[in-house]
């Protein structure tokens, strides 16, 4: 397992350390946050089994998310629907624990559905996440989203995969209480990129970097 203290940010090289504030600055409509090193787990299963069903949501504390939504489980963990057969739980680097409990229940789950295709894997690498937030968050990340973003369409809770300027994302909206919010996770190759397009897109409507989660 990886040495924790030498994890580096994919958007480490870009010191946004130096422009972080804790709040969003007066007359800026729009906040970036990198929220990097996120535990990522992939769950791959058949929703129509009852007993697979109830076990996802023995371990994570919410039942399997509708086509195009996320559910909040245990703590701060997230499960989103990726496909039909697919999800993924989401949660903070402290809940990295999580990874062995899965392992070990997927692996008495799929000795009792035989001849199902039952699967958990760590992708916690796979992903880095940008976060976007404020009252015209929708605007900006409709610039470059093919997605219909409006409320009515793709409300709090809503999920997808989709692109944002050519890259490849998954899409969670997360409402605070009083902020819109939406989260990206995008491959390690793809934040810089995809960072510097948000940033400059957002010019328009004042831009805050918040401090890294």
């Amino acid at each position: 397992m990886p040495n924790a203290h030498l994890r580096r940010s994919p958007l480490a090289q870009l010191g946004l350390g130096a422009l972080a504030t804790e709040t969003r600055g007066p007359g800026h409509d729009v906040a970036l946050r990198s929220v990097p090193f996120q535990t990522a787990i992939n769950l791959r299963g058949p929703a129509a089994d009852e007993r697979f069903a109830r076990a996802v949501e023995e371990l994570v504390g919410t039942s399997l998310p509708p086509a195009c939504r996320a559910l909040p489980g245990k703590g701060d963990l997230r499960l989103l629907w990726l496909g039909p057969d697919e999800w993924l739980a989401v949660a903070p680097p402290d809940q990295a624990h999580l990874i062995g409990v899965m392992e070990s229940a997927f692996d008495v789950l799929e000795r009792g559905l035989s001849g199902q295709h039952v699967a958990i894997n760590d992708v916690s690498d796979n992903y880095t996440t940008i976060e976007v937030s404020g009252p015209r968050s929708i605007d900006l990340l409709s610039k470059g989203c093919p997605l219909d973003l409006h409320p009515l369409a793709f409300p709090n809770g809503g999920c997808a995969q989709s692109l944002v300027a050519k890259a490849e994302v998954i899409l969670d909206r997360d409402d605070t209480p009083t902020e819109l919010r939406f989260r990206l996770m995008v491959r390690p190759s793809f934040a810089e990129y995809l960072w510097a397009w948000l940033s400059d897109a957002a010019q328009e409507y004042g831009l805050s970097v918040l401090t890294s989660a």
